[in-house]
């Protein structure tokens, strides 16, 4: 069977090897005397998907955990070769294990720390960190020691360092960085949409100072498209329809002298056209 880049190598309780097959994208399981009995996995990022896979650990319930490199996550696995779980790590996972009560180490080699994770994915801590154990190497893989004393392996570029964890603190738990500016900012916008909220009730609460136009209807001057309800109309004087005093004379319509019409001059005697007998020339 052709491989392409194994590396992470595991064995279980009976025995059996466990080797990631990285180019390949699987799990290849031998028997002690080195024959491929199964294969694990396929490429993808599903949940039972891998995508360069470079270490393999075992728990105490024989579940089985793998450093899914490319997908930037750990992978379980029951004894029955099901992917149960997968959770991210945010970094590219070189290597994995898990000790006698059931806590994983994944090393961030980038970051030199080591986190730590329960077996549902829960960060229990950073090793590494100021306040932890300290780590002289960046750390690339990882390994329990299965003596009476618990200690973790991990193996750098620059060599290997074992870290005590019998009678030690728990890991200390890792923090996100707080970004001052983002909360500010976010905290500004909150407050603008608070304040065009109200701004916009306000508007509404106020009572309209336009109530009596909208309780009758708007005219339209043809010429303009001025509300003639806000204009005075004006009156008109029709001296036809009005009987003077005989002594009296209409009174003078002050026009411009281009709209002034010409008088219309009635010579015949005893005319009443208009309603009003004339015995003399007048001007209508």
């Amino acid at each position: 069977m052709a491989t392409y880049g194994l590396n992470g190598l595991a064995t279980d309780v009976a025995g059996n090897l466990y080797a990631a097959d990285t180019g390949r994208n699987r799990i290849l399981v031998l028997s002690p005397t080195g024959q491929v009995v199964r294969e694990v996995g396929h490429g993808g990022a599903d949940l039972g998907g891998l995508t360069q896979p470079w270490m393999v650990a075992f728990a105490p319930d024989a579940s089985m955990f793998v450093a899914d490199w490319e997908n930037s996550r750990i992978e379980a696995w029951n004894t029955r070769f099901e992917a149960t779980d997968a959770w991210s790590t945010g970094f590219h996972p070189a290597g994995v294990a898990v000790d006698q009560v059931g806590r994983i180490f994944v090393p961030d080699t980038e970051r030199r720390r080591i986190e730590v994770y329960s077996a549902q994915g829960a960060v229990l801590g950073e090793m590494g960190v100021p306040g932890s154990l300290p780590i002289d190497v960046a750390p690339k893989q990882v390994a329990v020691g299965r003596s009476a004393r618990l200690a973790l392996y991990v193996l750098g570029g620059d060599g290997i360092v074992r870290l005590d964890l019998e009678n030690t603190a728990p890991p200390p738990q890792g923090g996100v960085d707080v970004d001052l500016v983002s909360l500010g900012i976010l905290g500004l916008l909150i407050a603008v949409m608070i304040f065009a909220v109200l701004s916009r009730r306000a508007r509404r609460a106020q009572p309209a100072s336009v109530g009596a136009t909208l309780d009758r209807p708007v005219r339209l001057q043809a010429e303009n498209g001025e509300d003639s309800t806000s204009r005075p109309t004006p009156i008109r004087t029709f001296w036809s329809l009005i009987r003077p005093n005989e002594n009296s004379s209409p009174p003078t319509k002050t026009t411009s002298p281009s709209t002034v019409p010409k008088p219309m001059t009635l010579r015949s005697s005893g005319y009443s056209g208009c309603g009003v007998k004339c015995n003399s020339e007048i001007d209508c």
